[in-house]
């Protein structure tokens, strides 16, 4: 009964008030934690320790033993209330990470909502909900009772807290330097690998399961990230580096309005560009080359928001950069940098690409990760979607891709 994944009862309200506060910033964290969260569960676990020390027949219901005969019911429904806090930490929590590997490129794009306002890090993935909702299904038909899933408990935060403390290294190694860094990583990778290997035994009991997931997920999330790679490799090599006046040479007829063609990198002329005057031998009279750039950082401000740049007269270049934690929204950006125009934005239209991947022999992915890319990539939201981009001003233009 005491073994060791008992002792991350003590973190796991941490967890749920990181998870919850999160979005509101450091400060409410600091203030949940150390005027609510850590004085309620002291006082809790002092009194239960007190409990057991007298009466160790308690050991088994020691929280319910504490209180009076009345005061059971009143503490089923606290508890129930502090289970579904919980999951809706672990809710909104899988909704957060989802979004940032997302916005990172380590997850195709999912349908979301933002329901945040003042927060863009807020956010509803309807298919995250149903994917929770399954394997809640199939835990309780495996496991059947909470003590069944000990075991998976234990070793899954146990392995979260010993990631966390990795990755914190490197985050704090950019500002305190790797020594600084290294020494107080040290200090908590002590706690955290005898925590982490006392719970391998369990492995057999339960822990199986949470490494699976992780498996499972590092597939998925390595795979796309991969196949990015893959994909943007294949298009380069069709991408001209030259500038769009070698394409104003064929004699195209222009057209009145302006073509905003979106573009993955930011040089040379994108596909959708070539195609289009390929196909149609019309260009449009005035040029937007819009690439919107994903940074690593949380968050990037406004006044650094765009880079506009005149590759020849009527032609543009406009970089759009984001940090991870923030929405694209491509309509707004150019309005609000109409006035750095050396054109109006009138009679606007969006031409995106619509890639299609084609499976190869090349020795660069195993098969069966090509073929999981693919069905990935076939069901990933849509850019326009994604961007935010009017669909009755959009022109989708077959690009192909091999892998």
């Amino acid at each position: 009964m005491f073994g060791s994944w008992l002792y991350f009862l003590v973190v796991t309200g941490g967890e749920a008030l990181y998870a919850d506060l999160g979005h509101f910033g450091l400060k409410p964290i600091r203030v949940g934690w150390f005027y609510v969260a850590m004085p309620a569960l002291l006082i809790n676990y002092f009194g239960q320790a007190s409990l057991v020390i007298l009466h160790p027949e308690n050991v088994s219901h020691s929280f319910y033993a504490m209180a009076p005969n009345w005061a059971i019911y009143p503490l089923v429904f606290l508890a129930t209330l502090a289970a579904i806090i919980a999951s809706q930490a672990v809710i909104s929590g899988a909704f957060s990470l989802t979004y940032q590997a997302i916005r990172l490129g380590f997850m195709p794009r999912f349908f979301m909502k933002h329901y945040g306002e003042d927060n863009e890090g807020q956010v509803y993935i309807p298919i995250i909900s149903l994917i929770l909702f399954v394997s809640n299904c199939l835990l309780i038909l495996m496991f059947r009772s909470s003590n069944s899933l000990a075991g998976a408990y234990g070793l899954a935060v146990s392995a979260t807290m010993l990631i966390t403390t990795i990755l914190a290294f490197v985050v704090f190694s950019r500002r305190w330097g790797k020594l600084k860094s290294g020494l107080l990583s040290i200090f908590f990778l002590m706690f955290d690998v005898t925590f982490f290997s006392s719970n391998l035994d369990k492995i057999v009991d339960g822990g199986w399961f949470p490494i699976g997931v992780a498996i499972l997920m590092l597939f998925i999330m390595t795979t796309w990230a991969r196949g990015r790679v893959l994909e943007e490799n294949s298009l380069k090599e069709n991408q001209s580096e030259d500038k769009p006046s070698s394409l104003f040479g064929r004699s195209l007829i222009k057209t009145s309005g302006v073509g905003i063609f979106l573009a993955s990198r930011s040089k040379g002329i994108p596909n959708t560009l070539k195609s289009y005057c390929k196909h149609t031998q019309t260009i449009p009279k005035q040029v937007i080359i819009l690439t919107v750039v994903t940074k690593p950082y949380p968050r990037i401000s406004a006044n650094r928001r765009v880079l506009i740049q005149e590759i020849e007269p009527h032609v543009i270049r406009v970089n759009v950069y984001y940090g991870f934690m923030q929405s694209p929204n491509v309509p707004k950006v150019l309005m609000n940098i109409k006035d750095e125009l050396s054109f109006e934005l009138k009679n606007v239209t969006f031409f995106v690409g619509r890639q299609t991947g084609n499976v190869t022999r090349k020795k660069n992915m195993s098969m069966w990760r090509k073929k999981l890319y693919i069905f990935l990539s076939k069901n990933a939201e849509e850019q326009i979607i994604h961007y935010k981009i009017p669909s009755d001003k959009v022109f989708e233009i077959g690009v192909r891709y091999s892998l």
